[in-house]
């Protein structure tokens, strides 16, 4: 296909070709011996450079582009065909088997869908379906929608098919391989020789000398054959043609202008290797397509089979369309005359700044020189002044530039310095905030697990101990990044830390805490979530503010209750308005709370953790240990995030109580 590129490309290349290695070596010699100046010596070197790069250039971007052009063309048809296929309901299809099938709306439904998708494609030659009838064990047509906008003769047989018309100009005219011919033509397939002879001036068709068909009247279409008139009122006939010293069988079938190319029911004749793919696509309902153009009887082209199902597992027919090379054909030839274009235009825009280089490349090249050699060293204060307004001018100036560039690269660097040493001053704020050690109940065991994103957020927990079977349990996530996030996070741990009194108490707890963070917090805000377990009366009280669900799940029933009661965000309304639940529990619950850094973790396809995965894990994992548990959700979260755990910015805290 690269014809066109290859050609004009040999064009150039040919002449140097053809010059003797010791004479082009000669000429190399003098031209770069100690006599040349270094004008001549660049100038030689830029050329020859400039040549090489200039066709690497053309013919790269040809071959890259059809690669890419050619791979989407494949991908689009396969899609189309899929897309055709699923739409269509094989039960209802199933019965588009004979003529009367025309009438059913459904029939009339599918035909002027797959019309409407012929008009927009330009490449689609014939798109049609076919079904298997089984009792003969072969195919026959179902719906076709190839637009034919004549009356028509089809003329096919397992080696050829054509259709035959007259066409606007009033010609007799026969069209294969996507073209319409008026004029004698050849078909070669697998060694066979089909001679197909257009005579204007008697109005026949000949094949191989032999007399098909003769047109007796042009409108409406009439055509007399070797056993009669052949016309919308006999609409099939069947001749011999001789080939290779055999008689084969030709099909002659008229079709109306307007409507289906072929009426249901109708054999289906092609080569016999596209109609063993049809079949074997059928068979095993699987999509078939070939990479490369083939052969076939109405001409070369390629042919998408996307077999129909009736259900999951059985196809009854298949949705047929050949599509044309000529998109490819035409994409070649003009990427060919751009790649071509493309290679001369540059090698003359080359040549010219070559000749331009070697003539102001010796004084100012020293200086620019000795310029980069003090840089290169360590001297920032490096300076070049090149007196000269042309492009050393202009490096010079661009050279001066960058050294400023670098001088401030120099601070950012110190700046970036900065920056990480504010968030490891966060870091450790955030650190010294959190618990030191996890409460030590006889009937609780609890587990927490705090992983750091790339920038430190405020994730934070904390517990009031009341006594032995009492305590409460907070977890918080603050809003932001970097050191506000920590210092509002340690200001939230005092604020929780003198609520004891109110440990039995989520909602007020909430309140008074929120009093405390009012207007404190700036553009920031605080979710949190608190619940209070009373092991002596079996409940637990739990309040939130803007806080993601908790989760309870039962051990002996399997079951996973949500809790997600209303309450607004602490730090930026006078009142929260936290709704109370309380809810009983028993030995074998496992309460869960978490920040939402799990939940809205996304992976690379920017797709959620989410609060499903999570709840099938809890079901899942019910009979690990907390510590465990937590362990094996964070491990994964971070296996899900992968390679876009840089650009996660949230922190992530999972806390895990199993009731004993």
């Amino acid at each position: 296909m690269g014809n066109h590129l290859t050609m004009e490309l040999q064009r150039i290349i040919l002449p140097w070709s053809r010059i003797e290695k010791p004479v082009l070596t000669n000429r190399i010699k003098k031209i770069y011996g100690a006599k040349s100046s270094l004008r001549v010596k660049l100038f030689a070197g830029f050329i020859g450079l400039s040549l090489i790069l200039s066709i690497s250039l053309g013919y790269t971007l040809y071959k890259v582009s059809n690669s890419i052009y050619y791979k989407s063309f494949l991908q689009h048809n396969k899609s189309l065909g899929v897309s055709i296929a699923s739409g269509i309901d094989g039960e209802v299809f199933q019965a588009f088997i004979n003529e009367k099938s025309i009438e059913l709306p459904e029939f009339k439904r599918y035909l002027n869908y797959m019309r409407s998708v012929a008009a927009n494609e330009e490449f689609i030659t014939w798109i049609y379906s076919v079904v298997v009838d089984k009792k003969a064990e072969k195919l026959i047509y179902a719906i076709d929608a190839t637009p034919i906008p004549e009356d028509t003769i089809w003329v096919e047989n397992q080696f050829i098919g054509l259709r035959v018309y007259i066409n606007r100009h009033g010609q007799l005219s026969v069209f294969w391989d996507s073209t319409e011919r008026t004029s004698d033509f050849q078909i070669e397939y697998k060694q066979r020789v089909f001679n197909i002879e257009i005579d204007s001036s008697t109005d026949e068709l000949k094949i191989n000398n032999s007399r098909i068909l003769k047109v007796i009247n042009r409108s409406p279409f009439v055509a007399e054959a070797e056993k009669g008139i052949i016309s919308k009122e006999s609409p099939k006939q069947t001749v011999g043609l001789s080939s290779e010293g055999m008689m084969i069988p030709v099909s002659l079938t008229f079709a109306s202008k307007n409507s289906p190319s072929s009426i249901p029911g109708w054999e289906f004749i092609e080569t016999v290797e596209l109609t063993n793919k049809i079949k074997s696509s059928i068979h095993t309902c699987t999509f078939h397509m070939q990479n490369e153009p083939e052969q076939l009887a109405y001409g070369t082209f390629i042919i998408v089979i996307a077999p129909i199902h009736k259900n999951s597992s059985e196809c009854i027919g298949a949705i047929l369309f050949s599509v044309s090379t000529l998109d490819i054909k035409q994409f070649n030839n003009t990427m060919a005359m751009a790649g071509t274009t493309i290679t001369l235009v540059a090698l003359i825009i080359t040549s010219i700044v070559s000749y331009m280089l070697s003539i102001y490349f010796t004084d100012p090249l020293h200086k620019l020189s000795q310029a980069v050699d003090e840089l290169s060293s360590g001297n920032m204060e490096t300076n070049v002044i090149i007196d000269s307004k042309d492009e050393f001018g202009f490096l010079s100036e661009k050279f001066n530039e960058m050294v400023v560039n670098l001088k401030k690269a120099y601070k950012e660097k110190e700046s970036l310095a900065a920056l990480r040493h504010e968030l490891n001053v966060a870091k450790k704020i955030q650190t010294s905030i959190l618990p030191k050690f996890i409460p030590n109940l006889q009937n609780l065991d609890i587990a927490v697990n705090y992983y750091p994103m790339a920038q430190i957020g405020g994730d934070y927990y904390d517990f009031h101990v009341v006594d032995k079977n009492k305590i409460g349990i907070f977890i918080a996530d603050v809003s932001g990044h970097g050191i506000p996030a920590a210092i509002i996070a340690s200001m939230l741990k005092i604020a929780f830390s003198i609520q004891s009194a109110f440990a039995d108490d989520p909602a007020r707890l909430l309140s008074r805490i929120n009093k405390s963070m009012l207007h404190n917090v700036g553009t920031n805000f605080i979710t949190a979530s608190y619940i209070y377990l009373d092991l002596e009366t079996n409940t637990m009280t739990h309040a939130k503010a803007g806080h993601p669900s908790i989760y309870i799940h039962s051990s002996d029933t399997d079951e996973v209750r949500e809790f997600n009661q209303k309450g607004k965000i602490l730090g930026q309304f006078p009142e929260i308005n936290s709704e109370i639940v309380e809810v009983s529990i028993k030995k074998g619950d496992r309460i869960v709370l978490y920040t939402d850094g799990i939940i809205e973790a996304r992976n690379s396809n920017e797709e959620m953790f989410g609060e499903e995965l999570l709840i099938g894990y809890i079901r899942k994992h019910n009979l690990m240990k907390p510590a465990d548990f937590a362990k094996l959700v964070m491990n994964d979260v971070k296996s899900w995030i992968g390679n876009t755990i840089s650009n996660h910015s949230d922190d992530v805290t999972l806390m895990v109580i199993d009731i004993k």
